[in-house]
Protein backbone atom coordinates (compact mmCIF):
# COMPACT_ATOMS: atom_id res chain seq x y z
CA UNK A 1 0.00 0.00 0.00
CA UNK A 2 0.90 3.55 -0.67
CA UNK A 3 1.51 6.19 1.98
CA UNK A 4 2.43 9.57 1.74
CA UNK A 5 3.59 11.97 4.52
CA UNK A 6 2.92 15.40 4.00
CA UNK A 7 5.42 18.05 5.18
CA UNK A 8 6.63 21.72 4.98
CA UNK A 9 8.31 22.82 1.71
CA UNK A 10 11.95 21.74 1.53
CA UNK A 11 11.55 19.48 4.62
CA UNK A 12 11.22 16.34 1.83
CA UNK A 13 14.43 15.30 1.22
CA UNK A 14 14.90 15.06 5.30
CA UNK A 15 11.03 13.08 5.75
CA UNK A 16 12.45 10.35 2.91
CA UNK A 17 15.97 9.70 5.20
CA UNK A 18 13.57 9.51 8.23
CA UNK A 19 11.07 6.61 5.97
CA UNK A 20 14.63 5.55 4.73
CA UNK A 21 16.29 4.40 7.97
CA UNK A 22 12.88 3.38 9.16
CA UNK A 23 13.03 0.56 6.50
CA UNK A 24 10.65 1.66 4.38
CA UNK A 25 10.32 0.66 0.41
CA UNK A 26 10.28 2.56 -2.87
CA UNK A 27 10.33 6.39 -0.72
CA UNK A 28 10.23 8.68 -3.32
CA UNK A 29 9.85 12.79 -2.47
CA UNK A 30 8.06 15.98 -4.41
CA UNK A 31 6.99 19.05 -3.74
CA UNK A 32 5.55 19.32 -0.04
CA UNK A 33 5.14 15.27 0.43
CA UNK A 34 6.63 11.79 0.40
CA UNK A 35 5.62 8.72 -0.96
CA UNK A 36 6.70 4.86 0.22
CA UNK A 37 5.33 1.47 0.30
CA UNK A 38 4.27 0.08 3.69
CA UNK A 39 2.07 -1.66 5.48
CA UNK A 40 -0.65 -0.94 7.67
CA UNK A 41 1.62 -1.29 10.84
CA UNK A 42 4.08 0.54 9.53
CA UNK A 43 1.28 3.74 10.11
CA UNK A 44 1.77 4.09 13.91
CA UNK A 45 4.79 3.72 13.66
CA UNK A 46 5.19 6.48 11.41
CA UNK A 47 3.35 8.32 13.14
CA UNK A 48 5.62 8.20 16.32
CA UNK A 49 8.69 7.81 14.90
CA UNK A 50 8.64 10.80 11.94
CA UNK A 51 10.04 14.15 13.40
CA UNK A 52 9.18 16.32 10.31
CA UNK A 53 6.37 14.31 8.72
CA UNK A 54 2.71 16.24 9.18
CA UNK A 55 0.88 12.90 9.23
CA UNK A 56 0.66 9.43 7.65
CA UNK A 57 -2.03 9.21 4.62
CA UNK A 58 -3.04 6.22 2.99
CA UNK A 59 -3.27 6.98 -0.92
CA UNK A 60 -6.56 5.14 -2.07
CA UNK A 61 -6.02 5.88 -6.04
CA UNK A 62 -4.27 8.23 -8.40
CA UNK A 63 -5.38 8.83 -12.01
CA UNK A 64 -5.43 11.75 -14.35
CA UNK A 65 -8.21 14.36 -13.57
CA UNK A 66 -8.14 17.08 -16.28
CA UNK A 67 -11.90 17.97 -16.00
CA UNK A 68 -14.88 17.51 -13.36
CA UNK A 69 -16.20 14.46 -15.51
CA UNK A 70 -13.05 12.16 -15.38
CA UNK A 71 -12.61 13.48 -11.42
CA UNK A 72 -15.75 12.39 -11.03
CA UNK A 73 -15.48 8.88 -12.95
CA UNK A 74 -12.26 8.79 -10.96
CA UNK A 75 -12.98 8.97 -6.83
CA UNK A 76 -16.34 6.73 -8.16
CA UNK A 77 -13.92 4.22 -8.77
CA UNK A 78 -12.44 3.72 -5.55
CA UNK A 79 -14.01 1.19 -3.19
CA UNK A 80 -15.24 3.68 -0.52
CA UNK A 81 -17.32 1.10 0.69
CA UNK A 82 -14.12 -0.84 2.18
CA UNK A 83 -13.40 1.92 4.05
CA UNK A 84 -16.70 4.07 5.12
CA UNK A 85 -19.55 2.40 6.96
CA UNK A 86 -23.09 2.84 5.89
CA UNK A 87 -23.55 5.89 8.65
CA UNK A 88 -20.04 7.16 8.56
CA UNK A 89 -19.39 10.82 8.03
CA UNK A 90 -16.97 11.80 5.07
CA UNK A 91 -16.08 15.25 4.65
CA UNK A 92 -14.03 16.33 1.90
CA UNK A 93 -10.68 18.37 1.57
CA UNK A 94 -7.81 19.28 -0.27
CA UNK A 95 -6.55 21.42 -2.67
CA UNK A 96 -5.12 22.40 -6.10
CA UNK A 97 -1.77 23.28 -7.58
CA UNK A 98 -1.02 23.84 -11.28
CA UNK A 99 -4.24 21.94 -12.37
CA UNK A 100 -6.76 23.02 -14.83
CA UNK A 101 -9.19 22.16 -12.13
CA UNK A 102 -8.39 25.02 -9.86
CA UNK A 103 -11.67 25.83 -8.06
CA UNK A 104 -11.08 23.61 -4.61
CA UNK A 105 -14.64 24.19 -3.29
CA UNK A 106 -16.10 22.68 -6.82
CA UNK A 107 -13.50 19.93 -6.92
CA UNK A 108 -14.77 19.39 -3.30
CA UNK A 109 -18.33 19.17 -4.32
CA UNK A 110 -17.41 16.38 -7.02
CA UNK A 111 -15.54 14.41 -4.88
CA UNK A 112 -18.20 14.29 -2.16
CA UNK A 113 -20.88 14.01 -4.92
CA UNK A 114 -18.86 10.62 -6.16
CA UNK A 115 -17.86 9.42 -2.84
CA UNK A 116 -21.62 9.64 -1.81
CA UNK A 117 -22.89 8.05 -5.40
CA UNK A 118 -20.44 4.71 -4.52
CA UNK A 119 -21.48 4.34 -1.15
CA UNK A 120 -25.33 4.88 -2.11
CA UNK A 121 -24.75 2.05 -4.25
CA UNK A 122 -22.59 -0.01 -2.46
CA UNK A 123 -25.83 0.49 0.88
CA UNK A 124 -29.04 0.41 -1.27
CA UNK A 125 -30.21 3.78 -0.21
CA UNK A 126 -30.29 7.52 -1.80
CA UNK A 127 -29.38 9.44 1.04
CA UNK A 128 -26.43 8.38 3.73
CA UNK A 129 -26.78 9.69 7.24
CA UNK A 130 -23.36 10.40 7.92
CA UNK A 131 -23.86 9.97 11.82
CA UNK A 132 -21.23 7.56 12.27
CA UNK A 133 -17.39 8.37 13.12
CA UNK A 134 -16.00 10.36 10.79
CA UNK A 135 -13.73 9.42 7.91
CA UNK A 136 -11.49 12.47 6.46
CA UNK A 137 -11.56 12.54 2.57
CA UNK A 138 -8.45 14.22 1.42
CA UNK A 139 -7.97 14.93 -1.96
CA UNK A 140 -4.78 16.98 -3.80
CA UNK A 141 -4.76 17.63 -7.49
CA UNK A 142 -1.33 18.30 -8.91
CA UNK A 143 -0.87 18.82 -12.64
CA UNK A 144 -4.06 17.29 -13.60
CA UNK A 145 -3.52 14.20 -11.41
Amino acid sequence: MTLTIPCLFGLEALVADELRRLELKNVRAENGRVHCEGTPADIPRLNINLRCGARVLLELASFPAPDFEALFQGVAAIPWEDCIPRDGEFPVKGYSISSQLHSVPACQAIVKKAAASRLGQAYGCETLPETGDRYQIQFALIKDT
